[in-house]
C-alpha cells in the first residue's frame, strides 16, 4: 500500500521495566512493519504522508469477548484534557 504512518506507543504496564516510556515508530510503503502490541500498551497511529494509507488489525480476541459478555477493554484518551497520550 502507498502512504506512511507514525505509530505512537506508551507503556502503561506498572510492572514493566519500560513503564511510562514512549516510542514513536515510522512505517508504511517504504518501511513495512508488523507489530504485536501487548495488553497495557497504549497505542495509536497517524497517516503522515500525502497519500492514502491503511492498516490491517488482527485482534487476538473478540471485542468484549464471547457473546459480548465482558467489559470493554478499550480506553479512549483523546478527550482527556491532560492525557500524556498525545498523537502529534
Amino acid at each position: 500500500a502507498e502512504g506512511s504512518f507514525k505509530i505512537f506507543l506508551w507503556d502503561a504496564r506498572k510492572e514493566s521495566k519500560s513503564f511510562l516510556k514512549h516510542l514513536i515508530l515510522e512505517a508504511g510503503e517504504n518501511k513495512p512493519l508488523i507489530l504485536i502490541i501487548p495488553p497495557g500498551v497504549v497505542h495509536g497511529y497517524k497517516n503522515t504522508g500525502n497519500k492514502p494509507a491503511f492498516t490491517f488489525n488482527l485482534p487476538d480476541k473478540l471485542y468484549r469477548g464471547t457473546n459480548k459478555a465482558e467489559l470493554v477493554d478499550e480506553i479512549r484518551y483523546e478527550g482527556v484534557e491532560n492525557s500524556p497520550y498525545k498523537i502529534f
